[in-house]
């Protein structure tokens, strides 16, 4: 069976039977073909469904990958291209070739052409450089959002001449992906003497499924190039999944707003790049080694005093293995930390966090946990009491910190920790998760926080516990977890409310 539910104003497909997934879409369409044929389907609708159809996403970019590549773990949301340009058999392309009536229309939306990805170019002479060039064409004047696997382009015969062809339209960049950059790519992009300014360009991503950087030092100076020549008024997001130190470039950083920078680079350019860019609302930094040198000063505040949104991950990292200039950190209007430990080796500074909280004076709002609490599990405790502030809690409770965090959430034994949580988030990588939790602490903790079990009239400083969340890692669709337990059934009838969300999704409710 396939259950549709309405979550937080999206439409999401409840359940995984492939079968009646398949046998619903199979309907919808025989549904639709039945209303093309008899009734015909007013223009303006196909309009709608075509471009909710083609709408950009993460599917594209994950299938741009091989089996074998890993995608970059990442916390930023990314508007990915919708479909890929050398293939006929997908978006704008197929919708030309089924009838007259949606031939026009796909032809006379531009919307549908301008969000695309270059991967393996076609075999055929010409074939790539006619496809891309029809591509731009349909797109009228609208910005493009482009991703470009490099490494498949640059070995192509007309390679020079595709990378030539978005060069000429380098005006209406608006978010663009590079995906396994190399010297030859970068040389064939910046050599066209036809760049222009960037003055649309917001977003740039630069990604890689490698750890060869051979080739980097000599790469960067074409890169730096693109960005010499080429004015940014507008860039505001910078991600960065390569080794590329970019905070050497020229770059305008003062309004950059958005940074997301990965394991690949080495520790200390995040923190260079936190000093170039003092305006951060929403920032994402990865840490994997202890092998930290002296060329960012620590010892004085960094102080990002807008920055809403900061995620950390460590990977096979130790609690003693702390960057000294992570100490140094000040976000006074910091809402959203994330701390998540990766690996099964991964112990974050936690007593690090809960310093820097101190210290800025913020009020933090939400707060997601994961990771190994090592020796020292009173520095969750320590975390908690200085996150008092906060709403909402997600513990991923395939770590073991939930071992540590759950019971310490109890109020009846530690009344003064997070005092005014209101939701508590359940992450999981699989729905077979849930059977990690210990059943009887979570009960007793969820109840003592429960309005229901309060005596009437009592007057109580924390605020009641009112959502437990399932919170699944998808970018499809939310399956309820196999299987609920039955001690959640039983707080249900409590007064508790249980809902499920994809961990992508916003936390506020």
């Amino acid at each position: 069976m396939v259950n549709v539910a309405l979550w937080e104003g999206k439409w999401f497909i409840i359940g995984h039977d492939s079968l009646a997934l398949n046998l619903l879409v199979a309907f919808l369409l025989l549904v639709i073909l039945d209303m093309i044929h008899e009734h015909s389907l007013p223009t303006e609708i196909l309009w709608d469904i075509f471009q909710l159809f083609l709408a950009p996403s993460a599917t594209t970019l994950e299938e741009s990958f091989d089996d074998t590549e890993e995608l970059p773990i990442s916390g930023t949301a990314f508007l990915y291209p919708s479909f890929k340009v050398f293939d006929a058999r997908e978006g704008p392309w197929l919708l030309t070739h089924v009838c007259r009536q949606w031939r026009e229309i796909a032809l006379s939306l531009p919307s549908l052409w301008r969000s695309f990805h270059l991967d393996t170019p076609p075999k055929s002479e010409r074939g790539a450089v006619r496809m891309l060039k029809t591509c731009l064409d349909r797109s009228a004047r609208l910005p493009l959002v482009f991703s470009v696997k490099a490494d498949r382009i640059y070995r192509h015969t007309d390679s020079q001449e595709l990378l030539q062809l978005l060069n000429h339209e380098s005006d209406r960049w608006f978010i663009i992906q590079v995906i396994n950059p190399s010297f030859k790519f970068w040389h064939h992009l910046a050599g066209s003497k036809i760049i222009q300014p960037l003055s649309s360009l917001k977003e740039i991503s630069l990604m890689s499924t490698s750890s060869d950087e051979h080739d980097d030092a000599i790469g960067m100076l074409w890169l730096h190039d693109i960005f010499a020549k080429g004015q940014t008024p507008t860039l505001d997001t910078i991600i960065n999944h390569e080794h590329l130190t970019l905070s050497k470039f020229n770059i305008p950083w003062t309004q950059i707003s958005v940074y997301d920078g990965a394991v690949s680079i080495a520790p200390n350019e995040h923190f260079l790049v936190l000093h170039c860019a003092p305006n951060l609302i929403r920032c994402s930094l990865a840490f994997e080694s202890d092998e930290y040198d002296n060329v960012v000063s620590h010892g004085k505040p960094l102080l990002l005093p807008v920055l809403q949104k900061l995620r950390t991950e460590f990977l096979f990292y130790f609690e003693d293995d702390i960057c000294p200039a992570l100490q140094d950190i000040v976000v006074p209007s910091l809402e959203e930390l994330s701390i998540i430990g990766r690996g099964s080796h991964s112990s974050p500074p936690f007593e690090v966090f809960a310093s820097i909280l101190r210290t800025s004076s913020c009020s933090l709002q939400y707060l997601e946990l994961s990771g190994i609490v090592s020796d020292r599990p009173e520095a969750i405790c320590d975390l908690l009491q200085a996150s008092a502030t906060i709403i909402h809690l997600r513990v991923w409770i395939n770590s073991p910190v939930h071992h540590t965090v759950i019971p310490l959430l109890n109020a009846r034994n530690f009344p003064h920790l997070v005092p005014r949580l209101q939701c508590l988030d359940l992450a999981q990588k699989d729905t077979r998760d849930v059977w990690e939790l210990d059943m009887l602490d979570l009960a007793d903790t969820v109840r003592s926080r429960l309005e229901s079990n309060r005596p009437e009239g009592s007057l109580c400083e924390t605020v009641a516990l009112h959502t437990v969340r399932f919170a699944l890692q998808t970018y499809c669709f939310v399956e309820l977890p196999k299987g609920v337990p039955p001690i959640i059934e039983v707080l249900q009838g409590e007064g508790l409310h249980i809902a499920v969300c994809r961990s992508i999704d916003p936390w506020r409710m």
